[in-house]
């Protein structure tokens, strides 16, 4: 008896363990958290005065740091915002392997976890192209700008599983200082009322 509890429990371990293996997980609706996220003002304005430029950043013209605010060179794949001006949800839905963030906004920006490239367009003139990858429990996407610079988001979720996290790391323009921005969204449950978009 005791060893078929013993196999029911590590069956039950693997079960769980593969299932977090999956993008799936990070599939839902998630509102942001401003309390516990990166403050984006303030690690720009550390960044900055710890370069060598020296310089400001701009909010979204190129200020004398060489940094322009716009979220598309730091890895933040939404449409219209910019670094200072987060989604206030995600809703996230996966089909292998087509990986889906769409923002309060109502952009989609779909990826492939099979690793191939996908281009993106801002509406704005200026484009990205992406790959993204699954690794240990984490979505991985590398981009580049039309710029020539790179950057990378990681999607992956605190350790209860309540909470989206969305690391960004990038240099900015005229730096070499790797800069390092977390967002916190959690998760909606079904039974509670669906987030409002920002006006």
């Amino acid at each position: 008896m005791r060893q078929v509890f013993v196999l029911a429990v590590a069956l039950l371990i693997g079960a769980v363990a593969f299932a977090a293996d999956d993008p799936s997980t990070l599939a839902g609706q998630w509102k942001y958290n401003s309390k516990e996220s990166d403050n984006a003002r303030d690690k720009m304005q550390q960044a900055m005065k710890g370069s060598s430029g020296g310089g400001a950043y701009g909010g979204h013209e190129h200020g004398g740091g060489g940094w322009s605010g716009h979220g598309h060179e730091g890895g933040d794949h939404s449409r219209g915002g910019s670094m200072f001006d987060p989604p206030q949800t995600l809703t996230i839905a996966y089909s292998a392997p087509e990986f889906k963030v769409t923002d309060d906004k109502g952009a989609t920006r779909t990826f492939y976890t099979d690793g191939r490239e996908t281009d993106q367009d801002f509406g704005d003139g200026r484009k990205m192209t992406a790959t993204a990858n699954w690794q240990s429990n984490s979505l991985v996407i590398d981009s580049k700008s039309d710029s020539g610079r790179h950057s990378e988001t990681t999607y992956f979720l605190s350790a209860d599983g309540t909470k989206l996290m969305v690391k960004m790391e990038f240099k900015p323009m005229m730096s070499d200082q790797l800069i390092t921005i977390t967002r916190v969204y959690n998760k909606v449950t079904s039974n509670a009322p669906a987030p409002k978009s920002a006006s």
